[in-house]
């Protein structure tokens, strides 16, 4: 997991990007954070995984 910055029409706006693997494909999600990195974000990484796991049915 990592946070990835985007220059989008001149503003700086930050995602959370995961790699989840599917068989011999790699699949990246992302989630949008904002043009500031919020101080909560590490309630947000474990609700983006808790979110991301669930929906492929994989647990961990």
């Amino acid at each position: 997991m990592r946070i990835k910055k985007k220059l989008l029409k001149s503003k700086t706006c930050y995602y959370l990007e995961h790699s989840i693997r599917d068989g011999k494909k790699v699949k990246k999600k992302e989630k949008y954070l904002g043009q500031k990195i919020p101080v909560d974000i590490d309630k947000i990484k474990k609700n983006f995984v808790d979110e991301l796991y669930k929906k492929n049915g994989i647990w961990i």
